[in-house]
């Protein structure tokens, strides 16, 4: 005769399957909405997992025979999924507990840092707010009135060499205001970034900021320049791992990603592993170049004995970013290569660029905003005195630059990729004849470089505001 059922034995069954269900992180974001709930993909699915086998615990019940059979397993199952959850959710408390207790984010920089930048071209400080990016802290952000946009990109967008009230984003906030307009501009510039941090960048502060518009600026020939360095650069140096150092790697990755706050709460850094400037960049240049001399082969070393005394005097006191340098002599013709856009190199990176503006483009629509892409005029292609600096470096910098549109062709190929509009100020930038719109050595917007961005920008951000839809393609203004 079969054993019987006993009521105690049921009731176990029941109370864990109800409570691996309920006490469940997804469970409890579902019913209650919880902020501490922002789980990363690995948490979700793992609870998610959890939440199943709940369930079906819960279902086996009905099925006597199958209770009857396995009634310590069920429990010991059971058990073990109420053990898991109890973990899970401790941790997602925690996690929400340190991000009250850090008070802020850390959305491009370590918030509420600052640093002096000086060199024989610029002397500024820059500032970052408590949101970690550069700018002072938002005032708007909740006022529905106020038309918020987001701006992401690199040390062109940041305002490299510039105060922060000449940076091309505060100039456009202030026409946009002067227009009429109640803005509030959000510079999530990142000096070296690349289009792959974009993406990251965007999916950390469209949630916070809650932008209704992404102007996302890609350098031209530059950005495309460092996803073909950075794959081949990955490709051929990064060491082989072995399979336990992939496994502790990418655990490390995940729990970094999945408690962002708990960890930055411990260890004591920005949440997204942002560092501090309170030494700044330029403070090690003099090192790092050091360093760089010391890597040089044969041919680099000949070639960096070709550099003009000037530049080699200012890249060997700290005074030139020695990033330059370094570009120069490894890859001198990295803007001639871009011109051959039919190369299995630039077809990758375009592929990748479109790539990372489509999951830039989705987070943006999951937030209910829209994006933009714009060109960024580099110097090597729209500067006389700029491109004779570079050529000053060993770049390889013919003047036929100045009226290609290949690098332009390639960024709108990946913006028309993603469903996105692209506008370009190129034209307008090699038409110009004023005073000079970058700085001489460093190759970044000057005041008057910026100010001029910032105009192209002011018709294209009021057309949007005033309802007019952004069409796809690439659009040539130059400014009034």
């Amino acid at each position: 005769m079969p054993r019987p059922i006993t009521t105690i034995t049921l009731a176990v069954c029941i109370l864990i399957g109800l409570l691996s269900v309920l006490i469940n992180p997804v469970t409890v974001a579902a019913v209650t909405g919880a902020p501490f709930m922002d789980m990363g993909r690995l948490l979700l699915i793992i609870s998610s997992g959890l939440t199943v086998i709940g369930l079906l615990l819960i279902v086996g019940l009905c099925f006597v025979e199958f209770v009857r059979k396995y009634e310590v397993q069920l429990i010991n199952i059971g058990l073990l999924i109420i053990s898991l959850d109890c973990i899970l959710f401790a941790l997602c408390l925690l996690d929400f507990i340190a991000s009250k207790q850090i008070a802020t984010q850390d959305l491009v920089f370590q918030p509420e840092t600052s640093a002096q930048y000086r060199t024989s071209e610029f002397n500024y400080i820059s500032r970052i707010n408590r949101l970690g990016f550069r700018g002072l802290d938002p005032v708007n952000m909740d006022n529905a009135p106020t038309r918020k946009i987001l701006l992401i990109g690199d040390s062109f967008t940041y305002g490299w060499g510039l105060d922060y009230e000449n940076t091309w984003g505060h100039i456009l906030q202030c026409a946009l205001t002067d227009s009429g307009l109640d803005a509030e501009v959000y510079n999530c510039g990142k000096p070296g970034c690349n289009p792959e941090e974009y993406v990251s960048i965007a999916q950390r502060a469209i949630p916070v900021l809650k932008p209704d518009l992404i102007i996302l600026s890609i350098l031209q020939g530059d950005d495309l320049a460092q996803i073909a360095y950075e794959k081949m650069r990955k490709a051929s140096t990064a060491p082989r791992k072995s399979f336990w150092e992939r496994i502790i790697s990418q655990f490390q990755h995940h729990s970094r990603e999945t408690f962002p706050h708990l960890y930055a709460w411990i260890s004591g850094i920005g949440a997204h592993g942002s560092v501090s400037l309170h030494r700044g960049f330029t403070a090690d240049w003099k090192k790092q170049g050091q360093q760089i001399l010391r890597t040089l082969n044969q041919d680099q070393a000949k070639r960096y004995a070709t550099l003009d005394p000037s530049v080699r005097n200012m890249f060997e006191d700290g005074q030139l970013n020695p990033r330059l340098i370094y570009d120069a002599l490894i890859v001198p013709d990295r803007y001639v290569r871009l011109e051959n856009v039919q190369t299995l190199e630039n077809q990758r990176s375009l592929a990748f660029l479109a790539n990372y503006l489509n999951s830039i483009a989705g987070a943006a629509r999951d937030g209910g905003a829209e994006v933009i892409v714009v060109i960024v005029p580099h110097p090597a292609y729209t500067c006389g005195e700029t491109m004779e600096t570079m050529r000053m470096m060993t770049f390889v910098v013919p003047d036929s630059l100045r009226w290609t549109t290949n690098a332009e062709e390639a960024v709108k190929r990946a913006a028309d990729l993603a469903g996105l509009a692209c506008y370009s100020p190129v034209e307008s930038f090699r038409s110009y004849t004023g005073p000079p719109l970058y700085f001489k050595y460093d190759g970044h917007f000057n005041i008057a470089g910026a100010a001029f961005y910032a105009d192209f920008l002011v018709g294209i951000v009021l057309s949007y505001f005033n309802n007019e839809k952004f069409t796809q393609g690439c659009h040539i203004k130059i400014p009034g």
